[in-house]
């Protein structure tokens, strides 16, 4: 699975507790994580434990991992812009006129 690695900011401050005690705060928390580009390679050997119902590539990859198969990331650090929603998708349009 290709993925970007992007900050995320928590517009929240975080209480972590054990029990009903707090234990820290942490105000607006910003954490790295790796998001889904929506772009996939597979190995063909993956497609023999798949069935023939149409599904989503992350349950593919559900099915994989629940069948003990590796599965890597192929993290990226170009620009990438996520055009999956009408309104991300006309700014782009916009922006490269």
């Amino acid at each position: 699975m290709v993925v970007q690695q992007i900050n995320r900011t928590s517009k929240f401050g975080v209480i972590k507790t054990k029990g009903k005690i707090i234990s820290d705060i942490i105000e607006k928390p910003n954490e790295k994580v790796n998001v889904n580009t929506g772009m996939y390679v597979l190995n063909p050997e993956a497609l023999k434990y798949l069935g023939n119902e149409k599904i989503d590539m992350p349950e593919v990859f559900l099915k994989l991992k629940k069948k003990k198969k590796k599965i890597i990331i192929y993290p990226i650090y170009d620009q990438w812009l996520d055009i999956g929603d009408k309104e991300t998708l006309k700014k782009i349009k916009n922006k490269y006129k």
